[in-house]
């Protein structure tokens, strides 16, 4: 019932404020409907862009680039899900987003873990890995750690995976504190 709420009272916000704030309700959207009920996650993702554009608006079209690959990785179009984190790494360079190439290679290991292409899977969270380290980021590092952990328990490299899960909860206990 929680999530239904929250769900009416975003689509009561639409009509009022700003295009900067109806574009971030229908991206808020969009990932409420995502798993939920694809084709509403595609209309949405049609309205960030369809905002993004009429605003001439660079992160929106992002936004939308990201909500497109995630409705293709969910269909299995990975190629499809490729071109849309290609065409938001272009976005992010020309904004000068500082997340743009741990972005770009979080989202392309996360197609090639779908595609069951461990290698290419591996050196793509690992070269996010680095850029969130460099970034002092800390959280986002261990999740990428966290993810090369997956891929290796994945392909049966028990004591690999370990390690990187170890490196992983040590990064985040330092972090927070707890």
């Amino acid at each position: 019932i929680g999530a239904q709420t929250n769900i009416d009272s975003l689509r009561n916000e639409i009509n009022s404020g700003t295009d900067t704030n109806k574009l971030e309700i229908y991206y808020t959207l969009f990932w409420e409907y995502l798993y939920r009920d694809p084709t509403e996650a595609t209309l949405l993702a049609d309205s960030v862009l369809a905002v993004a554009q009429k605003m001439n608006y660079p992160t929106g079209r992002g936004m939308a680039h990201d909500a497109y690959m995630n409705i293709a990785i969910l269909k299995a179009d990975y190629e499809s899900a490729k071109y849309h984190i290609k065409e938001q790494k272009k976005i992010n360079i020309s904004i000068g987003n500082k997340f743009t190439n741990s972005a770009y290679h979080q989202s392309l290991g996360q197609v090639y873990y779908y595609e069951s292409q461990f290698d290419s899977a591996a050196y793509h969270f690992e070269k996010a890995s680095e850029v969130y380290l460099a970034l002092n980021y800390l959280d986002f590092h261990a999740n990428m750690l966290v993810n090369i952990g997956s891929i290796y328990q994945q392909i049966g490299r028990l004591d690999v995976a370990v390690n990187y899960f170890i490196e992983a909860e040590e990064l985040l206990v330092n972090e927070f504190k707890d």
